[in-house]
């Protein structure tokens, strides 16, 4: 029974409010509480019986592992009980079993509960009293007041007033770690650095690409001597009757060449 479940269900509910400022922690604390203790108080005003639910549902499995028991009666309300192939020790008088069950809960056991149907008495009577409606009720009486917000609260001038914790630089290397970052920020700031920084292509200067992926014919070169030899190129092949003017289409005189299909033009001047 040594378990750390009330420290697990502790950090589970105080998830949402551990990160916040010392008084708004507070606040969401003491809020959870009154809610909680309103739920439980009006839940258990509809509960019938002696006892919660919950021993309903104990007796309700106990009952069915008890049909597999055999008693055997002694004196003094102390019985012998076999199950399977096991025995156990059942003293109705001091509430125990030697399978341990009953003393842990404070429920009657499967042994126990067949010693007390044998015997013709009210299971609920062997039941601790931890389980019953009352002591529920009186766990859930006390009420939380409901307070007014912070802007409503009493202002004391001759107080001092809450100062920010000195900063301190702590010794050794300072660490790396980012803070926490909210839902969606990170997909956001990931969304901006693809929006900001677009690959942009060397060769023909259309974005989306680089050089080493262009499938773009390179631009020709505005150097004016790169200029210069293309119009040179030109009315020479003019010249020959290689190339009509008019159009600028390689003439049927000229041979064909793995260049042929496309249309030529005259060079642009810079």
């Amino acid at each position: 029974m040594l378990l750390n479940n009330i420290c697990e269900s502790f950090n589970a509910v105080l998830r949402d409010a551990r990160d916040k400022p010392i008084i708004t922690c507070l606040e969401w604390i003491r809020r959870y509480v009154m809610k909680r203790k309103t739920e439980k108080w009006e839940a258990v005003q509809s509960v019938e019986g002696r006892f919660m639910p919950y021993v309903a549902k104990v007796f309700k499995f106990v009952s069915q592992l008890a049909s597999n028991c055999e008693v055997i009666p002694s004196r003094l309300d102390i019985w012998e009980v076999d199950y399977y192939s096991d025995r156990y020790v059942v003293n109705l008088g001091q509430r125990t079993c030697t399978c341990f069950s009953w003393e842990l809960t404070r429920i009657p056991c499967a042994h126990a509960w067949t010693c007390i149907i044998k015997k013709r008495l009210r299971p609920e009577d062997f039941v601790d009293s931890v389980y019953s409606k009352d002591k529920y009720l009186e766990a859930y009486t006390p009420t939380t007041n409901p307070m007014p917000g912070m802007k409503q609260w009493e202002k004391r001038p001759d107080m001092m007033q809450p100062k920010s914790p000195v900063m301190r630089k702590m010794p050794g290397r300072p660490s790396h770690k980012k803070r926490k970052q909210e839902l969606g920020e990170r997909e956001e700031a990931l969304e901006q650095q693809k929006q900001k920084k677009k690959p942009k292509c060397s060769n023909c200067g259309v974005t989306g690409h680089y050089k080493n992926k262009c499938k773009n014919p390179a631009p020709p070169s505005m150097n004016p001597w790169n200029v210069l030899q293309r119009q040179k190129n030109w009315d020479r092949a003019v010249k020959k009757g290689k190339i009509d003017r008019a159009t600028g289409t390689p003439t049927s005189q000229s041979a064909p060449s793995r260049h042929s299909s496309q249309a030529v033009g005259p060079p642009q001047p810079s």
